[in-house]
């Protein structure tokens, strides 16, 4: 029974997540680089799904885009990692 429920909240988290991309694909896709497309789904993400204060999404988005502009070229998962670093300082912070 244990198993159930949580292949069932699995399910419902998968669901949660793919609705939240669709939500933000338009605004995500016209990005040109990987990692303005990874920032800007990231955010998306975060903003949908943890639904933190404006206070705190906007702390995120400046630490990751600051860290952005200065490494324009990082790639995908450096820019996941980093903004899930600045999402924690900023809750914490805040």
């Amino acid at each position: 029974m244990v198993v159930v429920v949580a292949v069932a909240t699995d399910f419902q988290q998968e669901t949660s997540t793919k609705k939240c991309a669709k939500k933000y694909r338009s605004q995500c896709i016209v990005e040109l680089l990987p990692g303005r497309i990874a920032l800007c789904f990231v955010l998306c993400m975060i903003k949908c799904k943890l639904v933190p204060t404006e206070v705190v999404y906007n702390c995120t988005s400046d630490c990751a885009n600051s860290f952005l502009h200065n490494n324009p070229n990082a790639d995908p998962k450096e820019v996941r990692l980093h903004v899930d670093q600045c999402y924690e300082r900023c809750r914490n912070k805040i």
